[in-house]
């Protein structure tokens, strides 16, 4: 789960991530953190809207498909993340049981970035979709060595 607040009169945006344990108010543990610090900015007229647009491209998320492979780039995953660097290193570290862990999928070979959730989740299905020669094709196109792009996020 994660929240902006964008606090308009003393121009501080303001991150929440976090979970929730429980929908019975259990344990929280959630992380606040200044993410930006900007002049005070006016909502009236035109230079108001301007601002609030201004705002809301700078805090929009951003969400990535990826591809994936082990050491020897003989097996291919496809994942959507909305958080690359964490979602690459949890399958690195192997954090998470399943498919990566259990084949040694370690190294990122191809990412792109949508801009709304949905898109990146239709990219991710249409690449899954496709046969192997398209996604290694894919990944050529921008990663011809198939060098661990990881270490340059």
């Amino acid at each position: 789960m994660s929240f902006v607040i964008w606090n308009l009169a003393n121009g501080i945006a303001t991150h929440l991530s976090g979970a929730r344990n429980d929908n019975k108010g259990g344990a929280y543990n959630d992380k606040w953190s200044v993410i930006a610090r900007v002049p005070r900015l006016s909502l009236r007229g035109a230079e108001g809207d301007e601002a609030i647009s201004c705002i809301m491209s700078w805090v929009s998320k951003q969400y990535y498909v990826y591809i994936m492979t082990n050491v020897r780039n003989t097996v291919l995953y496809v994942g959507v993340t909305n958080d690359l660097i964490r979602r690459i290193y949890e399958h690195k570290e192997k954090l998470v049981n399943g498919f990566t862990k259990k084949y040694n999928i370690v190294k990122l070979v191809y990412y792109g970035v949508l801009e709304d959730i949905e898109n990146a989740i239709l990219r991710e299905k249409q690449i899954k979709a496709g046969s192997r020669q398209k996604k290694v094709q894919l990944v050529n196109s921008t990663n011809k060595e198939w060098r661990d792009l990881y270490d340059e996020l």
